[in-house]
């Protein structure tokens, strides 16, 4: 029986620790909610959770800005927030002038305190 309970004990340490190293999607996601001005509209969001926990995790948000100036603001936020350690804008979204439609690749950082 003890050493059941050891090896409980264990894994509950792992997982602990574990969930400690990585900033959660849900988090991320609010985060994002929270970074995005009023002419920002998200359609959607997409994480691949099939990832190994070598491998970046990353995340894919989709929608629309009125305008250029809005998305590179809203990019700008996106940069200054700890949760990602990387934002990826393709060109293409800057091809319009209003109503863009954009794709952003935000890479989630591990070890990131979350406030």
């Amino acid at each position: 029986l003890e050493k059941n309970v050891s090896d409980v004990n264990q894994k509950i340490n792992i997982l602990n620790s574990e969930s400690e190293r990585f900033i959660s999607t849900s988090y991320a996601i609010k985060r994002v909610i929270e970074r995005k001005n009023p002419h920002i509209f998200i359609t959607s969001f997409f994480y691949d959770n099939t990832k190994t926990a070598t491998e970046p995790r990353i995340m894919t948000i989709s929608g629309i800005s009125s305008s250029r100036q809005t998305l590179v603001s809203f990019v700008n936020e996106l940069r200054a927030e700890d949760t990602f350690s990387e934002v990826n804008v393709p060109v293409s979204n800057f091809v319009k002038n209003a109503d863009i439609p954009f794709s952003l690749l935000l890479t989630l950082r591990n070890n990131a305190i979350i406030k």
